[in-house]
């Protein structure tokens, strides 16, 4: 019998018997030396990809920070295209990926990812990919408890 109220995430989650943590997510950018015409597109891809994953997770629920303001107190992760090379049907993505307590630096590095894809669409399926895994890793080392405020 399910319960009123309770999300499909609620009932896959039950198990855990805990409440999630909210991540403020974003923002989604492209390096200032980014030459490509659809970095906008790839970044908001990006930004798509790591919302879905910390949404799969039963642990973290996703949260839109506030527009033209800082995120909201907790982590928030960001992430940056730095580049794109195409050559023939193959690209290849480099990205960075950030994750922040209370606005401030946290005890973990920024994370760079790589990957490469074929064909029409294999720039954004590469950066999906490095997306959806670099974000898993952050929530990863957040379940561990090694992701605090640096210097505090």
């Amino acid at each position: 019998m399910s319960k009123p109220g309770v999300t499909n995430k609620a009932k896959q989650c039950e198990k855990h018997g805990t409440d999630t943590i909210k991540i403020n997510m974003g923002p989604w950018t492209v390096d200032k030396g980014f030459s490509g015409s659809n970095g906008k597109s790839l970044a908001a891809a990006m930004g798509d990809e790591a919302w879905k994953t910390v949404e799969k997770s039963c642990d973290f629920t996703p949260v839109e920070p506030p527009k033209d303001k800082p995120a909201g107190p907790g982590y928030t992760i960001s992430g940056n295209l730095v580049k794109v090379v195409s050559k023939g049907g193959d690209s290849e993505v480099t990205s960075t990926y950030t994750i922040t307590v209370d606005g401030k630096l946290s005890t973990i590095s920024m994370l760079e990812g790589k990957a490469a894809g074929s064909g029409r669409n294999g720039a954004e399926d590469a950066l999906r990919t490095v997306a959806e895994l670099r974000v898993k890793m952050l929530l990863d080392a957040i379940r561990a408890g090694r992701v605090k405020k640096y210097g505090g």
